[in-house]
């Protein structure tokens, strides 16, 4: 498993194949949706934090667990979180969770910053730049 790498197929599901094969599939996507640890799928952002979920090129996993492909990161303005998932609907389940998290934790922010006067709305970078390819 250490040396294994996947592919996202059309189906969602990951599909193990060979570096050549690797390759020729991350030339396929856009240019917006590689990144250095496979596939970007959604990226958020609002007010410095980004929350971007990835499909993994290599698992993530310990011994005897189900190994994880999907990560899901909330980073920026000194925050860093990180989410591993096993599943392309648990990981899509959970970086909209993780935007619903930081949504209700902005007011209490907001209420510490007293320059802050409303809660950010997130927008959805990927509807404009990350395609499905």
């Amino acid at each position: 498993m250490a040396n294994q790498l996947y592919i996202l197929g059309s189906d969602d599901q990951p599909v193990p194949v060979t570096w050549a094969q690797y390759d020729d599939w991350e030339e396929s996507l856009s240019k917006d949706a590689r990144c250095a640890l496979g596939k970007r799928l959604k990226t958020n952002v609002a007010n410095g934090i980004a929350i971007t979920t990835v499909f993994l090129m290599t698992p993530i996993g310990y011994f005897g667990r189900k190994p994880q492909l999907w990560l899901t990161m909330t980073v920026g303005d000194g925050v860093f979180e990180e989410r591993r998932y096993s599943s392309h609907r648990a990981a899509m389940q959970g970086h909209s969770a993780s935007c619903r998290e930081f949504r209700q934790h902005v007011p209490k922010i907001a209420r510490i910053d007293r320059q802050a006067t409303a809660v950010p709305k997130l927008h959805d970078a990927s509807e404009s730049t990350v395609a499905a390819g």
